[in-house]
């Protein structure tokens, strides 16, 4: 019997060893497993029940869950205590014994992510999200190595066929010019590289320094088949030097290596470099030269015998860029929804009198597509030219980099009104005929603007607004304000202004402190002298701050160190979340993000959190609803997938569209054209803000379980809620966009809690079943919402015709979760 005990015999007068079967070794592992686990030795325990699984293959499905949480929890300590290396090692022996798992493809695409690996990480997210097509984790990660690989402006790019056609002519012309020796610089598909190759050039030189870009346009170049001869350099073109990497000097540079400011994405160094050491000269002025004396038969006639004629050399010889050249405009405008993203406009809140309060940015502009903001803009000026700038002289990239272009420009105001930015456009010549140009008001481009935060009071028409200009290899722009001390100025992030200027948001939450504080005055005798634990997770601790005002005893907690240290600016002490170690007395919580998602981690905090409650702990809000829409938005399809009917005959989806983005987040519904499928949301769940616990809304069914298929078994439990719809009229559904109703008590009347909720939100979106009484209800959609809202996209669109049934199914892991609707079957 295999694995049975052997028999003992006599050797040189001896007792020969006893021959202990493979089977007995990995019981004695498995035994030690249970024992380590009992013990908490949680790495012990992982060593056992791998050497055990290798004796053994044939117990690896009995032990696959098991084994997938001790190695999670594993993982986690050696990657936490001994980096990231250490960690690999761990994987290395998992994906041994389980090579195809798509839980350890998962768990390592997360650790390769949070180490900066997106690349490789990329691979094994795609692995698991094959594997497990329908688990909301495993799309998740996916989703966000997309978006950390591809910039998500390629797809609108990809898609802009007015941009695309534009390029297309001007590469010809170019081409069929004589400049027959082509670099593209960040050439990304390769696409512009394509064109130039169609148009009949020599050779054709691709650059680009992202290695999955490279990768990507080496298959779409093989998707091409019929345009070779086009070398991928995976390189920065700073980088390149003849004849290291190309043979010879080329008489054309394309790139569109431009950004919404024009300047962001370094073109002028990177032109700069081009023009001394990769393109030939440029083509000089044309010059008038005499020709060789001839005889002329005609004397006396007045006519002298000298021709002049202009010299035409050939273009061949000489260097050329596209784009040619830009020319720069800037306007004052106003506008709320930016706004509300850069300063603070609440007069109600005291922490900040005598504090000028503005957005905390990163880069000099920030980008938004002004011809599609909430509520629009207005002009409070012309638009005025700023600057003007020839690629093809190096005098004037050089000229554009020094920074000795600074100047103040006078913008005369056209309208009263309070200026919230200066906003930039271009028109970008790629010949003397082509252009593509950025203006919100007249462009067909999907290109944003740059957008100019300013603080300044309201001006009036025929007034004059001061701006400096520098431009040092970006433009920068700005507007002095006088009497300001440095030491006044307060940066904020934008979701904490947005936070703050929603005054609903606000008021609720100052409201909701008021009923903390009744609750606490119950207990402040029989509490003294410890102090009160509140925690106050919202992005700036409005109602901690409230109570720690009047309870001086209180001791606040908050999640954000960046807050911290604004606090500390205002003299006031407050402890981060992650080291609290004491029973919370009063929790707010605020659980959506700017870009309209619930907070990473959520469900994880909430559990945390209610083992900290005190028995009598008040939270608020006390319940989060999740309500979904449906609409059709060709709009948005152009940003989730590329079409080849866009590209001019190159074909790019079958390759680019591997990293389509189905989740789009921070997206203004209101300002996106679409139509909705129907008029009321479907409320799908209520999540348990005090508990973590979910259940089903409005009339949707519910199934929980532990396990499913095309489903990870790491990740929590499943749950999913499904709901049959009649749509009343044909149409075509492409996304499912979603947002938040948050509900909970506060000390407002029923009456105005009612009356308030309805002015936060229209009607529709707040549903009779989210109003408790009494009760304040928020919704993360509407014009004074902190948040803007994200959107699941379809697959493929469905179309659906007039009073069809279709299904909308939704799974929930933990806070993660994914949608779809297909028809009734």
């Amino acid at each position: 019997m295999p694995g049975g005990p052997a028999s003992r015999h006599s050797f040189n007068g001896r007792s020969k060893p006893q021959v202990v079967s493979g089977y007995q070794v990995a019981e004695r592992h498995l035994h030690s497993f249970e024992v380590c686990c009992q013990r908490g030795q949680i790495g012990k325990a992982f060593s056992h029940l791998s050497l055990a699984l290798c004796i053994l293959p044939q117990i690896k499905e009995q032990y696959y869950s098991r084994y997938l949480d001790i190695f999670e929890r594993w993982s986690a300590t050696v990657e936490e205590n001994n980096g990231f290396q250490q960690a690999m090692t761990i994987f290395e022996v998992a994906l041994t014994r389980y090579p195809e798992s798509p839980d350890i493809h998962h768990l390592l695409a997360k650790t390769l992510y949070r180490n900066g690996n997106i690349h490789e990480a990329w691979t094994y997210a795609v692995m698991a999200q094959k594997a497990c097509t329908h688990d909301p984790n495993a799309q998740e990660t996916r989703a966000r190595l997309s978006n950390a690989l591809v910039d998500r402006w390629h797809l609108p790019m990809l898609n802009d066929v007015n941009r695309n056609r534009v390029f297309k002519r001007a590469i010809e012309a170019a081409v069929n010019q004589g400049h027959g020796v082509v670099l593209d610089i960040g050439s990304g598909t390769g696409l512009l590289s394509m064109y130039a190759k169609q148009a009949g050039a020599r050779a054709v030189y691709a650059c680009e320094m992202d290695r999955f870009m490279c990768e990507m346009s080496g298959d779409i170049l093989q998707a091409n088949s019929d345009l070779p001869d086009i070398q991928v350099l995976s390189h920065h073109s700073n980088n390149l030097a003849v004849p290291t990497h190309i043979p010879e000097r080329v008489s054309l540079v394309v790139s569109e290596t431009v950004d919404a400011g024009l300047l962001g994405e370094h073109i002028l160094p990177t032109l700069q470099h081009a023009w001394q050491n990769l393109l030939l000269p440029p083509l000089p002025a044309p010059e008038l030269s005499p020709q060789p004396e001839q005889p002329n038969p005609i004397q006396g006639s007045g006519i002298t015998n000298q021709d002049e004629r202009v010299t035409c050399p050939s273009p061949a010889l000489f260097g050329k860029v596209i784009p040619q050249k830009a020319e720069v405009y800037i306007a004052l405008i106003s506008c709320d929804y930016i706004s509300r993203q850069t300063k603070l406009r609440n007069p109600n809140l005291p922490f900040f009198k005598g504090k000028r309060v503005s957005a905390k940015l990163e880069e000099p502009y920030m980008s938004e597509k002004l011809s599609q903001v909430p509520g629009g803009f207005t002009l409070l000026s012309n638009w005025i030219p700023l600057t003007s700038i020839n690629f093809n002289s190096l005098e004037d990239i050089e000229q554009h980099l020094s920074g000795d272009l600074g100047r103040t420009l006078e913008i005369p105001c056209i309208k009263n009104g309070v200026p919230d930015a200066v906003v930039l456009a271009f028109d970008l010549y790629l010949n003397e005929e082509e252009f593509i140009s950025t203006n919100p008001e007249t462009c067909t481009t999907l290109w944003e603007n740059a957008v100019y935060p300013v603080d300044l009071p309201k001006v009036t028409a025929s007034e004059v607004v001061e701006l400096k200009f520098s431009c040092n290899g970006v433009i920068r722009l700005s507007v002095s304000c006088e009497n300001t001390n440095e030491g006044d100025c307060v940066n904020l992030s934008a979701e904490t202004l947005m936070f703050l200027n929603s005054e609903y948001t606000v008021d609720a939450f100052l409201s909701a402190a008021k009923q903390a504080a009744v609750t606490l005055k119950k207990q402040s005798k029989a509490r003294a002298p410890d102090p009160f634990i509140v925690c106050d997770t919202a992005p700036f601790p409005i109602a901690g701050l409230s109570l720690q005002s009047e309870f001086p005893n209180c001791k606040l907690y908050i999640e954000e160190e960046s807050v911290q240290q604004t606090l500390k600016e205002f003299n006031i002490d407050a402890n981060l979340c992650e080291n609290l170690e004491d029973e919370v007395d009063v929790l707010f919580i605020w659980p959506v993000t700017k870009e309209g998602t619930l907070k990473d981690g959520l469900v994880k905090k909430l559990l945390m959190y209610r083992l900290m409650m005190a028995e009598s702990c008040y939270v608020f809000p006390q319940t989060l609803d999740l309500v979904i829409g449906l609409i059709n938005s060709p709009t948005l399809g152009s940003m989730t997938r590329v079409d080849d009917s866009n590209t001019c005959g190159i074909k790019i989806a079958d390759v680019f569209n591997i990293v389509k983005t189905q989740h789009h987040l921070d997206v203004p519904l209101e300002a996106l054209p679409h139509s909705a499928i129907i008029q009321d949301p479907i409320p799908v769940l209520r999540l348990s803000l005090s508990t973590a616990d979910t259940e089903a809304a409005g009339h949707m069914e519910e199934t929980r379980s532990s396990r499913s298929d095309n489903m990870l078994v790491l990740g929590g439990e499943i749950v999913q809620y499904t709901a049959e719809i009649t749509i009343s009229e044909a149409s075509v559904i492409t996304g499912l966009p979603y947002w938040f109703i948050l509900s909970g008590t506060s000390s407002a009347t029923h009456s105005e809690s009612t009356g308030r909720a309805d002015s936060g939100a229209p009607q529709a979106l707040v549903p009779e079943f989210h109003v408790p009484s009494p009760a304040i209800t928020l919704s993360s959609r509407g014009l004074d919402s902190p948040c803007n809202q994200s959107i699941l996209m379809l697959e493929d669109p469905l179309r659906v015709a007039g009073n069809e049934r279709i299904t909308l199914k939704v799974n929930w892991r933990e806070g993660v979760f994914g949608a779809g609707v297909q028809p009734v079957q």
